[in-house]
């Protein structure tokens, strides 16, 4: 890990990321530093909920050297069957943490071949919520 630019990430964001325009800008300046500072990732997701009556939440999706993708979803996708085999249902439901490995068979369940990822509830205050998924291009994660 690349100390000074773990501090220099660091720094930046309790400062408030003010440099960052928007909130794509200051995921793309907070992962492209965690990259700098040594950690190998190959997509980030963040998932936001709304208090919008039909929109459910919004997503940001990250990956190197392209523009960080902006999508919102609708209520109906609790019951789409890609979101039911996926690791964020886990999270969503149960507010659990979800890590897979390569290589790990209890891994093979969700449908994210070949790569090792963690996904993770955010709390905030009161019973708002946002979810964070990170994928990494290696074999594993070390805690």
């Amino acid at each position: 890990m690349n100390v000074p630019e773990l501090q220099k990430l660091t720094d930046w964001l309790i400062d408030g990321a003010r440099s960052a325009a928007s909130p794509s800008r200051m995921m793309a300046e907070t992962c492209e530093g965690l990259v700098a500072a040594g950690l190998p990732l190959w997509r980030v997701g963040v998932f936001v909920r709304t208090l919008h009556p039909d929109i459910f939440g919004r997503n940001f999706i990250w990956r190197p050297g392209a523009e960080v993708e902006l999508g919102t979803v609708d209520f109906n996708i609790l019951d789409a069957p890609e979101f039911q085999a996926s690791p964020l249902a886990i999270v969503f439901r149960q507010g659990l943490e979800v890590r897979a490995r390569v290589g790990d068979p209890a891994s093979q369940r969700f449908p994210i071949p070949n790569r090792s990822f963690l996904c993770h509830p955010r709390r905030f205050t009161f019973s708002w919520r946002s979810r964070r998924a990170t994928v990494t291009g290696t074999p594993s994660f070390k805690r």
